[in-house]
C-alpha cells in the first residue's frame, strides 16, 4: 500500500483472501436462520442465538471496509477523480442490479395482488433507511435492503475516508491505526451510553429515536465499524497480525466470544434494551476484529475450512443470498416452521435455507454477474482506467512491489 496518496492510477488486481469470502458466506446464513427462526417448543437459549443472527450485519459493514481498503488502499476521492468514478461505477453495477431485480419482482407482486406502492421510488434510489418510518426503512418491499442503502452510503465515503486513514498510518504507524480502531470502538460505546442514559434504548424499533432506528440501521452510526474495517486491513499490511501458531486460537476464541456474548444476552428486564443497542456492533467489535485480522492470514482451523472452494462459492453469492432470501422465506411459510409444535419444523428449516441457496445462486449467476460484467464492459469503453507513469530503470513489478509494501514504512 502506498505511503503516498497517489491521484489518479488505479492498484493492480491483488491476491483474493480467501478466508474472508467464505466468511461472507456465515454472516449471510445468520442472517438468513435470524429470519426462519425456530420452531417455538426450542431451548430458549437457542432461540437467542438463532434470532441474533443480525449480527452478522454489522459483519458484514467491518468487512466491507477491510475488503475496499485491501483491494484500493491508494484511492484518494480529493484527486483521483477518475480512478473515484470508475470505483463508484463499478460499486453501483455490483450490487444495484439484481437490488433492482427483486424489487422489480416484488413491485409487481404487490400489483397483482392491488396494494399500493407506497415508497417505492425512495426503494429505487436506494434512500429508504433513512426514514425515520420503519416501514418504509426495513420493513416495505425487501426488509434486508436497508444495509445496502448503508453500503452505497459508505462507499460514497470510502474515498475520503480512505485517504485519512492512510496518512494516519504514514504518519503515526501502527499506533496511530489502534487509535482508530479505539476511537470507533468508543464513538459505538458512547452512542450506547446515551441511548441507554436517555431511555431510548427501550424503544421499539417503529419510534423514531428508538436505538434500532439510530444505532441499527442508521447509516451515521455504521461509519465506527467501517473504519474499524480500514484500520484493520492497514494494519495487516502492515504484518501485525496472529501468528501461524496462535492463528486456530484466535479464530476459535473469537468465535466462542461471539456465541457466549450472544447466548448471555438478556432478553427480558432491567438491561434487556441496554444489552439490545449494545449488540447492533460493539459487543461484537473486538471479537470481529481479531477474527477478521486472523482469518485474513489464510492461517489456522476456521481459515482453512473457509478457504475450501464451497465455502468461497457460497461466499461468492452472498450477496444474492442476502438480497433474495426474506422475501423466499416469508412466502415459504417461515410463520408455520415457528409454530410448529412437532420435530418437522427442524427437518424444514435445512431444505428452506436450500431453497434460498439455490435462488440465490441463480440470481447470482443470471443477473448479478451479467449486469456487472456488462457495467464494466461499459465502464472500460467510456471512461478507461489511467495508467501509471513509467519510471526510468524500474520495473512494473518493481513498482508495483513498492506500491504494495510502502504504507509498512513509518
Amino acid at each position: 500500500m502506498p505511503a503516498q496518496l497517489l491521484p489518479a492510477v488505479e492498484h493492480p488486481r491483488r491476491p483474493q483472501l480467501r478466508a474472508l469470502t467464505g466468511v461472507r458466506a456465515v454472516a449471510a446464513l445468520l442472517v438468513v436462520l435470524s429470519h426462519i427462526g425456530l420452531p417455538d417448543h426450542a431451548p430458549q437459549v437457542a432461540h437467542q442465538v438463532v434470532e441474533s443472527g443480525y449480527v452478522g450485519v454489522p459483519l458484514f459493514f467491518m468487512l466491507s471496509g477491510f475488503v475496499l481498503a485491501y483491494s484500493h488502499p491508494d484511492l484518494n476521492g480529493l484527486r483521483a477523480g477518475r480512478a473515484t468514478v470508475r470505483f463508484y461505477v463499478a460499486r453501483i453495477v455490483r450490487v444495484m442490479p439484481l437490488y433492482w431485480a427483486v424489487l422489480i419482482v416484488l413491485a409487481l407482486q404487490r400489483a397483482a395482488e392491488a396494494r399500493g406502492q407506497s415508497h417505492l421510488w425512495q426503494m429505487l434510489l436506494g434512500i429508504q433507511t433513512w426514514s425515520a418510518d420503519v416501514r418504509v426503512g426495513n420493513q416495505d418491499y425487501n426488509g434486508p435492503a436497508w444495509s445496502i442503502n448503508v453500503e452505497l452510503f459508505l462507499y460514497l465515503l470510502f474515498p475520503l475516508l480512505m485517504p485519512a486513514v492512510a496518512y494516519i498510518a504514514r504518519r503515526w504507524g501502527t499506533r496511530g491505526l489502534m487509535a482508530v480502531l479505539v476511537a470507533s470502538f468508543g464513538v459505538q460505546l458512547l452512542l450506547c451510553l446515551i441511548w441507554s442514559v436517555k431511555g431510548w434504548a427501550d424503544l421499539p424499533a417503529a419510534d423514531p429515536m428508538s436505538g434500532h432506528r439510530w444505532l441499527y440501521r442508521n447509516p451515521l452510526t455504521r461509519i465506527p465499524d467501517f473504519a474499524m474495517g480500514l484500520s484493520l486491513a492497514l494494519l495487516f499490511a502492515r504484518g501485525v497480525r496472529p501468528t501461524t501458531s496462535r492463528a486456530t486460537l484466535v479464530q476459535v476464541g473469537s468465535v466462542l466470544a461471539a456465541a457466549g456474548i450472544t447466548a448471555l444476552r438478556p432478553w427480558d428486564g432491567a438491561w434487556s434494551g441496554t444489552w439490545r443497542v449494545l449488540s447492533f456492533g460493539a459487543l461484537y467489535a473486538v471479537p470481529f476484529s481479531l477474527l477478521l485480522m486472523s482469518l485474513a492470514t489464510g492461517t489456522g482451523l476456521l481459515a482453512r475450512i473457509l478457504s475450501r472452494p464451497l465455502w468461497v462459492t457460497l461466499g461468492t453469492a452472498s450477496y444474492a443470498l442476502y438480497i433474495t432470501h426474506r422475501p423466499i422465506v416469508e412466502y415459504m411459510g417461515a410463520d408455520e416452521i415457528q409454530a410448529s409444535g412437532t420435530t418437522w419444523g427442524y427437518f424444514a428449516i435445512p431444505g428452506l435455507v436450500g431453497l434460498c441457496l439455490l435462488i440465490a445462486e441463480g440470481g447470482h449467476r443470471y443477473v448479478e454477474q451479467p449486469c456487472r460484467r456488462f457495467g464494466l464492459m461499459l465502464l472500460n469503453r467510456w471512461l478507461p482506467a489511467a495508467t501509471a507513469r513509467p519510471h526510468p530503470g524500474r520495473t512494473t513489478d518493481e513498482r508495483c512491489a513498492d506500491t504494495a509494501h510502502a504504507v509498512t514504512r513509518r
